[in-house]
This record gives C-alpha cells, sequence and structure tokens, in this order.
C-alpha cells in the first residue's frame, strides 16, 4: 500500500509540475518532449470521466502531429502555438492569470487569495524564485508548483515515516484544491474560450486540469478517512 501510495505521489508531482510548465512560459522543444513524455501516464486517468478522457485525446492527437511534422512545417506549428500562448496570455487583453482576479470583487490582482496563499508558501518552504517574472504569488503556475512540491513533500514525508508531517501535508493539498484552485478554474476557462487559439492545445490542457483537480481532490478526502 505505502509503496502504491508513492507511486501516485511521484506521479502527482510530474502531473502538476508539467501543468504548471504549460501556462509558465511559451513551449521549447524541452517542453513539447515533456508533453510524448507524460502522456502514457494520462492515459491511465482517462477513466476519470468521459471528458477527461476526450481531452487526453485531443492532447496525445496534438503531441502526434508535432511528431509527424519536420522542417517549415514543424516551424510552422511551433509559431501557432506561441502565438495561442501570447494571445491567451501575455497581452493586456488576455485571460488573467492570477486567482486574486477571479475572486476579488473589484477584479484586481494581488488581492486577499495571493496574501492567503504567500503564508503557505512561507509555511512549507516554497519559494516562486525558481521563475524570473513579475507574476503575483496566486499565478496559477505558480499555485500548480505548488501542488506539484506539496505532493513531492508528501512522498518523502512518507519514505521517513513522519506520519504527523505526512497529514498535514496531505490536508494542505485537500484545503488548497478546494479553497484555491478549484474556487476559480471555471472562470479561468470561460475566459480562455473567447480565444479561437485555445482550441490547439490550451483549452483542452484546462479542461482535463478541471476534471483532474475534482479527482485528485476526492483521492486526497479518501486519504483523510
Amino acid at each position: 500500500m505505502a509503496e502504491n501510495l508513492q507511486e501516485i505521489f511521484n506521479g502527482r508531482e510530474v502531473l502538476y509540475a508539467f501543468f504548471a510548465k504549460s501556462y509558465l512560459e511559451p513551449f521549447s522543444d524541452y517542453e513539447y518532449k515533456m508533453i510524448q513524455d507524460i502522456i502514457p501516464y494520462l492515459k491511465e486517468l482517462e477513466d476519470i470521466s468521459d471528458k477527461a478522457k476526450h481531452e487526453i485525446n485531443m492532447l496525445e492527437d496534438f503531441i502526434k502531429k508535432y511528431n509527424s511534422l519536420t522542417g517549415e512545417k514543424l516551424d510552422e506549428l511551433k509559431l501557432d502555438n506561441l502565438r495561442a500562448f501570447t494571445r491567451i496570455f501575455a497581452l493586456t487583453d488576455s485571460v488573467p492569470n492570477s486567482e486574486s482576479y477571479y475572486t476579488s470583487t473589484e477584479r484586481l490582482v494581488n488581492q486577499e487569495s495571493r496574501e492567503q496563499v504567500l503564508k503557505l508558501y512561507k509555511k512549507f518552504g516554497f519559494d516562486t524564485d525558481f521563475h524570473n517574472s513579475n507574476e503575483p504569488e496566486d499565478f496559477i503556475a505558480y499555485e500548480l508548483m505548488f501542488m506539484s512540491y506539496l505532493s513531492k513533500m508528501a512522498a518523502k514525508r512518507m519514505q521517513n515515516g513522519k506520519e504527523d508531517d505526512y497529514n498535514l501535508i496531505i490536508k494542505a493539498q485537500n484545503e488548497f484544491i478546494k479553497n484555491h484552485l478549484l474556487n476559480y478554474i471555471d472562470e479561468f476557462i470561460n475566459k480562455m474560450e473567447m480565444f479561437e487559439q485555445g482550441k490547439i492545445f490550451y483549452l483542452p490542457l484546462t479542461y482535463f486540469l478541471r476534471e483532474y483537480l475534482k479527482y485528485d481532490l476526492e483521492f486526497l478526502n479518501s486519504l483523510n478517512n
């Protein structure tokens, strides 16, 4: 049982890091390779829901197309995906990517949710200095990387037999999904649906993220029971 949980936590660490990297910056060859490597793991999650299966197939089709192209055709696909990222996330009228925008009544960044997650980051020793940007701490990519970090931490605590620390980390992940990520993912998707460019990769990815967050919350709840 413990070994199985260890594998699950290791998989969660990788998957949340993949989600985070996808929203963090435009893809390089490394990120395309990362998608290819993670597809077999995603295929194991197809039973989460029919929606999850559909979006996983969309992501698989995307990377198959990438692998089938060479030369100018491949360069065009990369450029299209770069343009999609830029249009969806990097312009003044792009999709807001921090939690505060969605949870504050004024639709402003650097609000209460930013303060809440900053306290959690400090409590568990998570540092956003791994990425050089001016994004607030409740940037969706940072929140997802925090989940990856906590999953890695839980696996280590389990391995070392530190049950109290382990239970604290499980509870923190549960509450973080419920009180933060799931608190605004629907509105985040609604904003993204306004951009045609999202259909290539980022919408399927985010639809799957929503399904996975619901599934992962159930998994974490089961560990507390």
